[in-house]
């Protein structure tokens, strides 16, 4: 991390100041010490095969998810290395298993969860 600190004449000229918060955190600013590859890589991001490989990727990271949600793939049954791989291979295992089952009785799969307690709101008739 990179600490800015501001001096109390900058900081106090500043025309949203009051939108800051009051503590002495106000006056400084952390930066991540890869900044400046980030800001560098940034561009990159706007590129046709930069949206294409971020594609894939969604999906993939759609995957993840549902395997920690659904089936609680961060935490291992069992103490020790022995047995983990085994407990990954099965979860992937259910998991194509439930993802076939769903495709052979055509039920479309869900593309996003809802948003916060959207699920609670009523259904608008038709």
């Amino acid at each position: 991390m990179v600490d800015i600190k501001f001096a109390q004449p900058v900081w106090a000229a500043c025309p949203v100041l009051e939108r800051c918060t009051r503590g002495a955190a106000r006056r400084t600013l952390q930066l991540s010490r890869y900044h400046d590859a980030i800001v560098a890589a940034r561009p990159d991001q706007l590129t046709a095969a930069f949206q294409q490989e971020y594609t894939l990727r969604a999906g993939i990271e759609g995957t993840v998810s549902e395997t920690v949600r659904a089936h609680g793939a961060c935490e291992t049954r069992y103490s020790g290395l022995a047995k983990t791989p085994l407990q990954a291979i099965l979860t992937a295992i259910a998991v194509n298993l439930k993802r076939a089952a769903l495709w052979l009785m055509a039920k479309a799969r869900t593309h996003t969860r809802a948003r916060g307690l959207a699920c609670l709101a009523p259904q608008l008739a038709a």
